[in-house]
């Protein structure tokens, strides 16, 4: 059957295409959502970086960059390694938590530092994620970067 009998938007693959899409999109969402659970149950882990000024030559860390911070420090002092992680921002009165993408540093001893400047006195705790630094990149690059975790009805947010 010619594809102009039936106008010019019949694709003749999306048959097979749109509920393959539906598919993945129920997988994915499936997957964050237990991903949302996982950092819920381990909101306790979370610990307060030490708040660290740090600068290079010319170089200091920019305000609401930590994952470039933390691998310009690295790749300028290989006394800190990075680590990822998620900022836990508990809103109780709105039976909230929200998680937050971040990066500190970890120097030869182990102690974690936040070295990204904040407009906010306060600080939150820090959990660290449990995946490798390739995946941690790959959920942040595709714009998952927030999660907000309602009551025990997680949803994702991604922000781009």
């Amino acid at each position: 059957m010619s594809g102009s009998l039936l106008g010019p938007l019949y694709n003749p693959l999306s048959f097979f295409l749109l509920p393959l899409k539906q598919l993945i999109m129920k997988s994915l969402n499936e997957y964050l959502q237990a991903y949302a659970t996982r950092l819920f149950e381990r909101r306790d882990e979370g610990i307060i970086p030490i708040k660290l000024k740090v600068s290079i030559g010319d170089w200091q860390p920019i305000v609401n960059k930590c994952h470039q911070n933390v691998t310009d420090l690295c790749d300028k002092d290989n006394r800190y390694t990075p680590v990822r992680g998620w900022l836990c921002f508990d809103l109780a009165p709105l039976e909230q938590i929200k998680f937050i993408a971040h990066s500190v540093v970890r120097d030869e001893d182990g102690t974690l530092y936040d070295i990204t400047p904040v407009c906010v006195p306060r600080q939150y705790p820090f959990i660290v994620a449990e995946e490798t630094e390739e995946i941690y990149a790959r959920l942040n690059e595709s714009g998952i970067t927030e999660i907000d975790y309602i009551s025990s009805s997680p949803m994702v947010r991604t922000v781009l």
